[in-house]
């Protein structure tokens, strides 16, 4: 028995019986004890705690069901709804993965099938994964997925995976990269891959952006406007010796040295070949000649001559390009 079907009219006496005032007081009672609450007169809240527990709740249903054909039962002695209705939602924990196309019957209402959020896509083996919450919308014909921790039968399972939603607003697993591959659209999905030129603006005097590193061997030709040079790159570019060189950016060349030879003549290699010797100076050391000069030389070296006496050495200075 319902609820006794009453209604009240202005300015006549309300036809309120003991059957209609037991009715209403036996629906309210039933939806507090549904909740399994004890009815009791000392607390004037019970109403309002069960409907809370049914607006919070009362959606969530437990699976006793096979893989592909759930089967949803109420969770306690809640009250089910007696009809499917577009916009009804259900949560469940499923008992078993799916292995492909599913459907659920919930509180025996009968078997509906199960899509993805378009409507008519059915759902990939491991969409559903036992143990893992899913929610269902009805939209008059088919349940659709809202909420699943599955994607294609591909739950995240590798560090650095990513889900991100497909061209058909499905949610899709996006594997991870080989390494040194960044995250980046297609303009239709997002996938790894390597930076493209283009991808990142130039660095320039005036802006930040992105840079290639010059080799010690680029760093010497000096019109290179787009990358930048380090101190471990140009380290090729020098040796800091007794007898050594200095390369310089856009191709200047220092070089100097000691030689020991305490004859009056001689050739001298130097530390690095130039490509072009522009001057060389030199000197005696602990001498009693009077001067020493050089007597011609190639990208590689150079003849000295100094005059009579006697001297310890040669200190010499050259200068050219690469």
């Amino acid at each position: 028995m319902g609820v006794k079907n009453l209604s009240f009219i202005d300015n006549n006496p309300p036809q309120c019986d003991a059957e209609f005032l037991n009715s209403a007081k036996g629906e309210i009672n039933n939806v507090i004890t549904s909740t399994g609450e004890s009815i009791t007169t000392s607390d004037l809240n019970q109403l309002g705690s069960a409907l809370t527990e049914y607006a919070s709740g009362a959606d969530f249903y437990t699976d006793s069901g096979a893989a592909d054909a759930y089967v949803l039962t109420v969770v306690g002695s809640k009250r089910a709804s007696t009809q499917y209705f577009n916009g009804m939602s259900i949560r469940f924990l499923p008992g078993n993965t799916n292995t492909g196309a599913s459907t659920v019957n919930v509180s025996t209402l009968g078997s509906i099938n199960i899509k993805l959020s378009d409507g008519s896509t059915d759902p990939a083996a491991g969409d559903l994964v036992a143990d893992k919450e899913v929610q269902l919308s009805y939209d008059g014909a088919n349940f659709r997925l809202v909420l699943f921790p599955g994607v294609g039968g591909n739950p995240i399972t590798t560090q650095g995976d990513i889900v991100t939603g497909n061209a058909s607003g499905d949610a899709q697993r996006v594997a991870l990269g080989a390494a040194e591959t960044f995250v980046r659209s297609n303009g239709t999905d997002a996938l790894f891959s390597a930076i493209l030129s283009g991808d990142l603006p130039a660095a320039t005097t005036g802006a930040k952006g992105a840079a290639e590193l010059l080799t010690a061997a680029e760093s010497l030709i000096g019109t290179d406007s787009t990358r930048a040079m380090t101190a471990s790159a140009f380290a090729g570019n020098k040796s800091l010796a007794v007898s050594g060189f200095y390369k310089f950016p856009a191709g200047l060349v220092v070089q100097w040295g000691f030689d020991v030879s305490s004859t009056i003549s001689g050739t001298i290699n130097f530390p690095t070949s130039f490509g072009t010797v522009y001057t060389v100076v030199c000197s005696v050391e602990n001498s009693s000649a009077q001067f020493v000069s050089p007597n011609g030389n190639t990208t590689s070296g150079f003849t000295y001559i100094a005059s009579s006496g006697t001297h310890t050495g040669i200190r010499w200075v050259a200068l050219g390009s690469v």
